[in-house]
């Protein structure tokens, strides 16, 4: 009976494409720490032709609960928000605004994720009730939007957004008010956080 004869640069071609295949696979499931890899199957329709989205824009994860997608044109931004949404991964894309733009009185709203402390999706309202100074939070040197929006274990570090749905802030921590009773929430301004993402996804 004659040996079978094989080809070891097709098998060793195959073989390298299954496993990429796999690591392709395995990076898109949902471990509870972001992941780039989740959004391999978003495809952006800009300039007239359907592009991978990492063609449009740079996607990075500043840290294990967020995925930053830095968008090169501009005026493509709604584009790219839409392929995200319609891609059915079960993500909604959050628009970068400014802590600048957030007045005494606006509705905050404070988004918590599961994973964060909390077994569950959490959803807070409030408002914007003033600005706490450097040194209000264990001596850090930054300032806080003050909100009346409880901030505990299971919403820390997820996303504070206006009544417009842009991320202003990322909710840090909550604390007695001294000078009024109750407890307040200390979300950290966008515009501060900011050079932080465009550092990652660089």
């Amino acid at each position: 009976m004659a040996a079978g004869k094989f080809d070891l640069n097709d098998l060793d071609r195959r073989m390298h494409a299954s496993i990429d295949a796999l690591k392709k696979d395995l990076g898109g499931l949902r471990t509870g720490r972001a992941s780039v890899h989740l959004l391999d199957p978003v495809v952006v329709t800009v300039y007239g032709a359907r592009m991978p989205l990492n063609q449009v824009a740079t996607v990075s994860t500043p840290d294990a609960r967020m995925i930053a997608v830095q968008v090169w044109d501009k005026s493509q931004v709604s584009a790219v928000e839409k392929a995200i949404r319609e891609a059915n991964l079960g993500l909604n894309p959050i628009p970068i605004g400014s802590s600048k733009s957030v007045n005494l009185g606006d509705t905050i709203i404070i988004i918590g994720f599961p994973g964060l402390g909390g077994s569950s999706l959490t959803v807070t309202r409030g408002i914007h009730s003033g600005i706490a100074p450097p040194g209000t939070f264990q001596g850090d040197p930054g300032t806080f939007i003050k909100t009346d929006t409880e901030i505990n274990r299971g919403n820390s570090g997820g996303t504070a957004i206006n009544s417009a749905g842009e991320l202003i802030g990322v909710p840090t921590a909550g604390r007695i008010d001294r000078e009024a009773p109750g407890k307040i929430g200390l979300v950290r301004p966008i515009d501060e956080a900011r050079p932080l993402i465009d550092k990652a996804a660089r």
